[in-house]
C-alpha cells in the first residue's frame, strides 16, 4: 500500500506540470496573456489597445490588470480598461469604477457608469457633462447604494423577476440582473441563477456569461451537473 501511495505522488508531480503546459498553451489563455503583456508597453496606444483586446475576449482572469489600467497616466487608456471591465469585471471592480466617477476625463466617467450600470444591474442617473456639484451628488448616490450591498452575497434587489415574453424591456433587465448577480454574488449568486433560469429556454453561451464571474476561482462549478437546463 505505502508502494501505491508513493507512485500515486510520483505520477501526480509528474503530470500536473503536463497539465499546466497543456493549459498554457491553449490559443484563447495564450491570447488573454499576450494581451496582458501589452498593459505593460510604453506605448499608451498598445497599452489601450490590449485593454480593449481583453475586453472582447472577456478576460475574467485579467480583471486585476484592467483595474490597474484605472489609474493609467493616459485618459486612452483608462477609457478602455474602465469599458473592458463592464464585459469582464467582478466585485472587486466595482469600488474602482465608483472612484472612477471623479476621472478628469468625462469619457472616462461616462464609461465608468456604463461598466457599473452593467455590472450592478441598477440603474442610477451619472451625467458626466454635469457641473462638479452634480456629479458628485450623483456618484453619492452609486457609493451610498454600494455600502449596503451585502459582503458575501448578492443584494435581493438583482433577482430577477418572471420574464414577460411579450416586453422585450423586461427581458433585457432579466438578462442585465443575472449578469450582476454572478458579478456580485460570487457562488453564493450561482444557485439563484439557476432558480430563475428554471422558466425561460437559455442558449448555454449565455448562461456561461452570466455564470462566469460567479464561478471564479472555479471552485463551484459541480453546482452546474444535474441542473435542469
Amino acid at each position: 500500500m505505502k508502494y501505491t501511495a508513493t507512485l500515486g505522488c510520483f505520477i501526480l508531480a509528474t503530470v500536473q506540470p503536463l497539465l499546466a503546459t497543456v493549459q498554457s498553451q491553449h490559443p484563447y489563455l495564450v491570447m488573454v496573456d499576450q494581451q496582458i503583456a501589452k498593459l505593460e508597453s510604453e506605448s499608451p496606444q498598445v497599452r489601450a489597445g490590449a485593454a480593449e483586446a481583453l475586453g472582447f475576449l472577456r478576460a475574467y482572469q485579467a480583471e486585476k490588470y484592467l483595474l490597474d489600467g484605472l489609474y493609467d497616466p493616459s485618459s486612452l487608456v483608462r477609457r478602455q480598461a474602465v469599458m473592458a471591465l463592464a464585459s469582464c469585471g467582478g466585485r472587486e471592480a466595482v469600488a474602482h469604477l465608483l472612484t472612477a466617477l471623479d476621472d478628469e476625463d468625462w469619457v472616462t466617467r461616462q464609461a465608468a457608469h456604463v461598466s457599473l450600470t452593467n455590472l450592478t444591474g441598477m440603474e442610477m442617473p451619472y451625467d458626466a457633462l454635469a457641473t462638479i456639484a452634480q456629479r458628485e451628488g450623483q456618484a453619492k448616490s452609486w457609493r451610498d447604494w454600494y455600502k449596503t450591498v451585502p459582503p458575501d452575497t448578492f443584494p435581493d434587489a438583482l433577482l430577477a423577476p418572471e420574464v414577460d415574453n411579450e416586453n422585450p424591456d423586461m427581458a433585457w433587465r432579466h438578462e442585465r440582473g443575472l449578469r450582476a448577480l454572478g458579478a456580485l454574488g460570487g457562488p453564493t449568486a450561482t444557485t439563484a441563477i439557476l432558480d430563475t433560469l428554471g422558466h425561460k429556454p437559455c442558449k448555454a453561451s449565455k448562461i456561461g456569461l452570466w455564470l462566469a464571474p460567479a464561478f471564479a476561482p472555479w471552485d463551484d462549478c459541480e453546482i452546474l451537473v444535474g441542473s435542469p437546463i
